[in-house]
């Protein structure tokens, strides 16, 4: 992916900057960076400027700390879920052009919950040879379960507390950044599915053995009765991955947070709720969003052969009244959904900002829908765009490195046109990304895409 270098220092000239702190956003505002770091943030003339620096004017834009999806899956890019049958490309490109995705929708970290540590090693691997070729993230490997437990393509059934403990040490030693752990006895949007619930002792082995490598816990809930959620929060997991409760395609759920009676125990003991919007609307409601699937930037994120499977996902949908019966009940469960981050966010819980991506109908790189989906379950737009950076850094543990727009900080930064504050569409619109001490002109490389799609229109011959 072309980046410019500057490894000179570099002084950014924006509209504004939003630095992701409750500090209001400062408007004509100056950035330098240095090294790859952030040096000084401020007025014109605030801070000294070297004599030989590169200047990048963006009076029109806001500058923001580069955004962070805190769930994604990296081996998989949205094209199809448990809905749809058609198969998904797979392969090593794939992945990397997932993370090259995450960088172009703004995102400069993110953390996968599922693959295998040897993928994740290659992808590190790909990001050492080019570091502007994606987004920085950080990985769980498998998912920790128990034999007849939550089953994925990545999983590790475990069997006793000591085995438990063995697994944290081994992930720990190849690199993993979070351990994720499978918390459910049944199966999201499969009622009548039933898994075999992971054992106390077991899990409080993985979270101690975690938590002493300075490792956090996620832990998948999906579909989690209220015991399987009092186990994982009497446990001290980190965080709680998805919505709670049994919910038939044309059925509302039957369990939330705020009626499990832990909400007094997750504030108490700061979990942060990852509640995954976004692939609630891809799975359900995905092929009715015009906005979702027509948007240009997929000519960035998505290869011409899943541009083509999409196109046909969508002709399936279109033929099946079922699917679009599943897409009427699933915006009335969104609906519940919001209204339940609403009960959430005014009872002062810790919400974290994660897509999904890779699972049905949730591409990588728009993490911005699901800020939007906080902003409507009753977040102001600074506080959903806090939780996509200092909270989501706070949670990933990273904040020493990044999450806000400060001296010290990586220079991960995202510059997008118009402000956000006033309309979180312009997350959308992005401009730059500044990572690893190079500039990503995404503007520059989606008119290219939308410019050589035009001429192989242009060039296809009629039909006859």
């Amino acid at each position: 992916m072309p980046a410019s270098p500057t490894e000179e220092p570099l002084l950014v000239k924006a509209g504004a900057v939003i630095d992701g702190t409750d500090r209001p956003p400062l408007r004509n505002a100056w950035v330098l960076i240095q090294g790859g770091s952030i040096v000084s943030v401020g007025k014109p003339g605030s801070f000294p400027v070297p004599s030989q620096v590169a200047v990048l004017r963006a009076p029109g834009c806001t500058l923001l700390p580069g955004l962070i999806d805190a769930h994604v899956h990296l081996v998989a890019s949205g094209i199809v879920g448990y809905t749809f049958l058609r198969p998904q490309p797979r392969g090593h490109e794939v992945f990397l052009r997932n993370l090259r995705a995450e960088l172009l929708g703004g995102v400069t970290l993110v953390r996968d919950l599922h693959m295998s540590v040897s993928i994740a090693h290659r992808l590190e691997d790909a990001l050492r040879e080019d570091p502007a070729s994606g987004a920085r993230f950080i990985y769980a490997g498998p998912v920790l379960t128990v034999p007849g437990g939550y089953r994925t393509s990545f999983d590790a059934p475990i069997a006793s507390a000591e085995e438990g403990r063995q697994w944290v040490e081994q992930l720990a030693r190849e690199g993993a950044g979070v351990i994720k752990v499978a918390v459910t006895s049944r199966g999201l949007g499969r009622v009548g599915v039933s898994f075999v619930p992971i054992d106390a002792d077991i899990l409080q082995a993985i979270v101690d053995e975690a938590h002493r490598r300075g490792l956090p816990v996620a832990a998948h809930v999906a579909g989690a009765t209220a015991a399987d959620l009092r186990e994982a929060v009497e446990a001290g997991v980190d965080s709680l991955e998805h919505m709670p409760g049994e919910s038939g395609p044309l059925d509302p759920p039957d369990l939330f947070y705020s009626t499990s009676g832990l909400l007094p125990d997750i504030l108490r003991k700061g979990i942060t709720i990852v509640p995954t919007l976004s692939v609630v609307a891809g799975e359900d409601f995905g092929p009715t969003l015009p906005d979702l699937l027509d948007d240009p930037a997929l000519l960035l994120k998505l290869s011409p052969d899943q541009r083509e499977i999409l196109r046909e996902n969508r002709g399936d949908f279109a033929r099946s009244p079922d699917r679009q019966a599943i897409a009427s009940a699933g915006k009335q469960r969104m609906a519940l959904y919001l209204e339940e981050v609403r009960r959430l966010h005014q009872a002062g819980v810790r919400l974290g900002a994660g897509s999904d991506a890779g699972s049905g109908m949730t591409f990588h790189g728009n993490l911005f829908t699901e800020i939007q989906y906080l902003h409507e379950g009753g977040l102001t737009p600074l506080e959903a765009i806090q939780a996509a950076t200092r909270g989501n850094a706070d949670l990933l543990r990273v904040s020493r490195l990044q999450g806000t727009v400060e001296p010290g900080k990586r220079a991960d930064l995202l510059l997008v046109r118009g402000d956000p504050l006033r309309d979180l569409a312009a997350l959308r619109r992005v401009e730059k990304v500044i990572i690893a001490g190079r500039i990503v002109d995404v503007r520059g490389l989606l008119k290219g895409a939308v410019r050589n799609e035009r001429k192989k229109k242009r060039a296809a011959p009629s039909p006859p």
